[in-house]
């Protein structure tokens, strides 16, 4: 996972990990669609999924449906470390913001080409033949799988394109959890944290979350 530096909002809500009770990428079951987007020769596949055939009943890759527990090595004597990554512009994100710009003016041709040089680089097939929403869906999908883990990518994604319900079926501390969010949906926009409001009584909460007294 990418680390606070780059904008993450774990140090503020707390980690999915803990929450999950998980304490390790590996106990996370990933979501079948999610899975599915990655196809054989995406070399995304070694770098987001188990690789272990020790684990998943010997299932590796996206049909193993876990996270990889490490990162690939970085050359040092401690093998599999991710470094802190402080660009504020990745290439592989200004590849994937110019197809959807190129898409949203009406570019569709320029769009394809921008999004198919990318795919070659993580030998993700092509675009061809795509055209209107198929076309932005695609370009979401690459982002999905690029982004997977990164910072808050792909919540602000969700927030951005909307257009979908969301439900989740979720077990937070021991207790079940059915979950559904509708596009516009207030928790979209995360309630302001406590010590904001505690430093400026002027600020006004986001719609729909409870005012805290204190």
């Amino acid at each position: 996972m990418e680390n606070n530096l780059q904008g993450g909002i774990s140090s503020i809500y707390g980690s999915c990990y803990q929450y999950l009770n998980a304490f390790s990428p590996d106990n996370i079951v990933l979501k079948e669609d999610l899975c599915a987007l990655f196809k054989p020769g995406d070399i995304r596949n070694n770098i987001v999924f188990n690789a272990n055939p020790a684990v998943a009943g010997g299932k590796v890759g996206p049909e193993g449906k876990i996270m990889n527990w490490g990162w690939p090595s970085d050359g040092t004597t401690q093998g599999s470390v991710k470094r802190g990554n402080l660009a504020l512009f990745k290439p592989e994100e200004a590849w994937l913001m110019l197809a959807e710009a190129q898409y949203r003016t009406g570019a569709t041709n320029d769009a394809i080409i921008t999004l198919n040089k990318f795919k070659s680089f993580r030998n993700a097939g092509t675009a061809n033949g795509l055209s209107g929403d198929a076309l932005l869906q695609e370009i979401v999908n690459e982002r999905r799988k690029e982004f997977f883990g990164d910072s808050d990518k792909r919540w602000i994604d969700l927030k951005r394109f909307g257009g979908k319900t969301i439900t989740r079926k979720l077990r937070f501390f021991n207790t079940d959890y059915n979950l559904k969010v509708e596009p516009n949906d207030y928790h979209y926009a995360l309630p302001i944290p406590l010590v904001e409001i505690q430093q400026n009584r002027n600020i006004i909460p986001n719609d729909g979350w409870i005012i805290i007294q204190y």
